[in-house]
């Protein structure tokens, strides 16, 4: 069985329905924003390309938080 996982990311430009998307470790990806109405400087969360949810900036910055803790025990 394959789980996918859903991780917050900070909108750094949009451009139509695409986004850059910082997710926090330098890692950036172009994202399809069509599902939310995102602007730059807000979170979202990304699943499978897709931004499914625009996040609270306190809650991405926590989350981003227990996920540096989870990716070092690793």
């Amino acid at each position: 069985m394959e789980m996918c996982l859903a991780i917050p990311g900070k909108i750094t430009r949009i451009a139509g329905d695409l986004a850059e998307v910082d997710f926090g470790d330098g890692t950036r990806r172009q994202v399809n924003i069509s599902l939310v109405d995102a602007k730059v400087g807000q979170y979202v969360i990304v699943h499978a390309g897709f931004a499914i949810e625009i996040l609270d900036e306190e809650v991405a910055r926590e989350t981003l938080k227990l996920w540096d803790e989870i990716l070092s025990l690793g």
